[in-house]
């Protein structure tokens, strides 16, 4: 099985152009299906939300604020949350928002009105985009750069979430793109590239996977400049002690100004309400635990112990990332999976990660459009295309089941289960004549 899918090749040129019109062909395909399927569902089946609302989830999106804190008037109804809770926070007592570099980029931001301050967000993450374009596609010229921007980039529905929510996640996002391209890019600033992986990895933390890119190229110069930058980010902001350690504080839900809401937001109950927000494999196992079955044992105790399981599903990763007959397309879809679904909510704004594999698109000279590739091409489509619509088609809950939060976790499982039995099919494959290599040496 696995042969049939390495060996068909459906398309032989391999020009940056087909590279590029292939992909975009591919994953905007599966946006526009998207669209059409939530426009279609929500003018006749979730009528009590709007389009917008039903692709976006929520259109208002007012956030708790740390006391004290003057709210600014509403955009239209819109507040875009996520930033005004993490600049209420750290303007008024000096904590909240995330690690490292995220502190240092918050320090400068909150000097300024909260609305300044959002847009600055968005000009820094639009800026470090465009240029990890323009190093994509540095020969096609501007048009083709902005066509990669657009079309590939900011109409995806997790960039357009994130943008909704006002989520310093796409500052993460544009600098692991530009980090990434970087470290792949032939003649590439290596050493720069691990920088910005590290400065990516130090906001939240969870994309600390794609460091691994290093091990697999045995780059140790560029991981310990990485493993370096990424200590010296998440220790800097301790500089300047009332935030650098109010953040820490902050995280860990040891702060009196969040440790409620901390309780709250590790609590099953804040889990099973916001079951239509999340993707991750926690949720796929709590589907599994109501299954009145020797499955349903088995998620319920993934899902009690989910802790256990994330932990020995990132060795695993970590494992199958480094192999060296896992392509480097494969590892760095790995890496996006592994940096996006083990933590226990994966909200919509974290999939944008699945759009990294194009620099390896485009970058990767061995890269062609096998039937492999172009299957792995239409999961990414599929993941990142709008599909926040309830099972049954009914009435749009913030405890529904939702088709994405069935199809993310379920096809990401299945592409992990895939590229692990094909390591060990080629590991078969190749063994023998390695074993015949090894007797014909033994001889002389």
């Amino acid at each position: 099985m696995y042969s049939i899918f390495m060996s068909i090749k459906e398309a032989d040129d391999t020009t940056t152009v087909s590279k590029v019109l292939t992909y975009l062909g591919i994953t905007f395909t599966f946006q526009l299906l998207g669209l059409i399927t939530v426009l279609i569902y929500s003018e006749y089946f979730n009528k009590s939300a709007t389009f917008a609302q039903s692709f976006l989830f929520r259109s208002s999106d007012s956030s708790p604020v740390a006391p004290g804190f003057h709210v600014p008037q509403p955009f239209g109804n819109h507040f875009f949350g996520d930033y005004l809770w993490i600049y209420s926070e750290i303007k008024t007592n000096g904590l909240g928002g995330y690690f490292g570099a995220s502190q240092l980029y918050l320090l400068v931001a909150t000097k300024l009105p909260y609305y300044f301050s959002l847009i600055g967000l968005f000009i820094t993450s639009l800026l470090v985009l465009y240029l990890a374009a323009r190093l994509l596609l540095r020969e096609l010229g501007f048009n083709a750069q902005l066509a990669l921007l657009t079309v590939g980039i900011l109409c995806t529905q997790p960039v357009l979430l994130a943008i909704d929510r006002g989520q310093i996640h796409l500052l993460l996002f544009a600098l692991l793109l530009l980090g990434l391209t970087l470290a792949i890019k032939e003649g590439g600033d290596k050493t720069l590239g691990a920088v910005l992986i590290a400065v990516a990895i130090s906001i939240k933390l969870t994309p600390v996977f794609f460091l691994l890119l290093f091990v697999r190229k045995a780059q140790w110069k560029e991981l310990k400049v990485g493993l370096i930058s990424l200590a010296g980010f998440l220790l800097l902001p301790i500089a300047y002690l009332h935030s650098g350690i109010g953040a820490w504080k902050y995280v860990l839900g040891l702060s009196k100004t969040n440790k409620n809401l901390s309780q709250i937001y590790s609590s099953p109950e804040y889990f099973t309400g916001n079951l239509a927000y999340n993707s991750s494999f926690k949720l796929l196992a709590y589907q599994f635990s109501q299954m009145n079955s020797g499955l349903g044992n088995v998620g319920n105790f993934m899902f009690e112990h989910y802790f256990l399981f994330a932990g020995f599903l990132s060795i695993f990763f970590c494992w199958l990332i480094t192999r060296k007959s896992v392509t480097q397309f494969e590892s760095v879809l790995l890496m996006a999976i592994a940096s996006s679904l083990l933590i226990p909510i994966a909200s919509g704004y974290t999939l944008m990660v699945f759009i990294l594999p194009i620099v390896v698109v485009i970058l990767d000279a061995d890269f062609i459009f096998t039937r492999l590739n172009i299957i792995y091409c239409c999961f990414i489509g599929i993941v990142l295309m709008p599909k926040q619509i309830a099972i049954g088609f009914g009435a749009f809950e913030d405890f529904s089941i939702t088709l994405g939060g069935i199809l993310n976790p379920s096809l990401c499982l299945l592409v992990i289960v895939f590229i692990t039995g094909k390591y060990f099919f080629l590991a078969k494959e190749t063994s023998p004549k390695i074993h015949k290599f090894w007797i014909r040496k033994s001889n002389f």
